[in-house]
């Protein structure tokens, strides 16, 4: 679905990031760090400050969880 997504618009930054998170949760780190490249070169200013900053999400573990795989997956703080 990740795919398809960007697919239909390369910049598609919330499938790029899931793409990238699970990635990592399946242990494919080079994979994921190219999706983070696609999304830096597309948004360079993007952040994990950011996403904590505007991230809706009503369960923080989910969050939490997420936000380590975009470390991992080389999104800077």
């Amino acid at each position: 679905m990740c795919k398809k997504g960007f697919r239909r618009q390369a910049s598609d930054l919330y499938s790029r990031l899931v793409l990238a998170a699970v990635y990592i949760w399946q242990g494919r780190k080079e994979a994921a760090q190219v999706e983070v490249s696609e999304i830096l070169e597309a948004f360079p200013h993007y952040s994990l400050g950011l996403i904590k900053k505007y991230a809706s999400m009503r369960n923080k573990e989910d969050l939490n969880r997420l936000i380590e795989a975009w470390r991992k997956a080389g999104i800077p703080e």
